[in-house]
């Protein structure tokens, strides 16, 4: 798992004193948080784009700029094959930190599976307002591999956003979309209810967090399964630091 590499705040306040004009404690050309959002919203864009086209996939909601939630179709009869086909598209580069849970629960003598694998860019302020900035973009999935039942009476799943600060006040922002409530230092995105399905998919970048200066990163999500009279919930954790 990658992290992000942890900074001596004295030495980078000696350097940020002796380097009149410096912006940033990253290298000279490291990327802006904002061109990291850009740079993942374009990649999961791509990846809509080629899912779109899938007779196999249906869209729940897509708003043009990488911010997707897809479900198999009715044409999907193998599981196996419809899961190998999506790995392809779970990947993520990985910038500072990479946040990356996997957890399942057993029904029925088969899995329900919750997961997530999030990017987490953290770019510094300049030493003396701070205003650091956190950004989150990745993918999450749930899904039951059972085939008794084929699929769920019922899937609810969310996606949570957090991080630590130092200073007075936080704020946290997403372009407009589904199910998305925020403030101070956390968020999170609750996705429509899923009837008789057996997989949920979503996509998600620019989620933006600004601090005067942000100590560490966490995700999580929770997918609960309703089998008839039957309740699964599997939950999901990761936290790494910033420094």
């Amino acid at each position: 798992m990658k992290k992000f590499k942890k900074i001596n705040i004295l030495s980078v306040s000696l350097l940020l004193s002796l380097t009149i004009g410096s912006s940033s404690v990253f290298a000279s050309g490291a990327p802006t948080a904002k061109q990291v959002a850009e740079d993942i919203e374009i990649k999961n864009e791509k990846i809509v784009k080629q899912l779109k086209v899938d007779p196999e996939v249906t869209f729940i909601y897509d708003d043009g700029n990488g911010n997707a939630s897809f479900v198999p179709s009715e044409l999907v009869k193998d599981k196996i094959a419809y899961e190998n086909k999506l790995k392809r598209f779970s990947a993520q580069d990985n910038y500072n930190i990479n946040l990356y849970d996997w957890k399942s629960a057993k029904y029925n003598g088969s899995d329900v599976y919750n997961t997530f694998d999030t990017n987490v860019y953290v770019e510094p302020g300049n030493g003396i307002s701070r205003d650091y900035k956190i950004t989150f973009s990745g993918t999450s999935y749930t899904a039951w591999t059972g085939s008794s039942p084929q699929s769920a009476t019922k899937i609810n799943q969310s996606d949570n956003f957090s991080y630590n600060y130092v200073g007075t006040s936080a704020t946290i922002s997403w372009p407009p979309g589904i199910g998305f409530t925020g403030g101070g230092s956390s968020a999170s995105i609750t996705y429509p209810e899923l009837s008789n399905k057996w997989r949920y998919d979503h996509t998600y970048s620019g989620i933006v967090g600004k601090a005067y200066a942000i100590t560490s990163a966490t995700r999580s999500n929770m997918a609960t399964y309703l089998f008839g009279t039957s309740t699964i919930s599997v939950g999901t954790n990761d936290t790494e630091t910033v420094w």
